[in-house]
């Protein structure tokens, strides 16, 4: 897991470099190309069935299940096709302190 410090850089041990009252942010890593895969094999769906809801080739499709980031107009289109909300794997996953503005 990394941290990013209140100047934004990016830490690798939290407890050597980031205080409780530095404002760290925790950053979860969300491998979303992978959830959107076993989603689709979960539902017994084919990427070539995904590319025609979504409206792209099927290889595109491949490319998705590799990222571990997506644009959000994609994201809502397969989060729709699929009827899955992929938007809930980012729910609170950044947040450790906040800064007190």
């Amino acid at each position: 897991m990394e941290f990013i410090g209140r100047k934004g850089n990016v830490m690798k041990d939290m407890t050597e470099q980031c205080k409780p009252n530095d404002n760290c942010i925790r950053q979860k890593q969300i491998d979303i190309g992978e959830l959107i895969r076993k989603e689709l094999v979960r539902q017994e769906r084919t990427p070539t069935w995904l590319a025609r809801k979504i409206n792209c080739q099927r290889p595109n499709i491949y490319y998705i299940f590799n990222q571990s980031s997506i644009n959000t107009q994609l994201l809502e289109a397969i989060s729709r096709a699929l009827n899955h909300n992929f938007f809930k794997y980012f729910d609170d996953s950044h947040v450790l302190n906040e800064p007190n503005d």
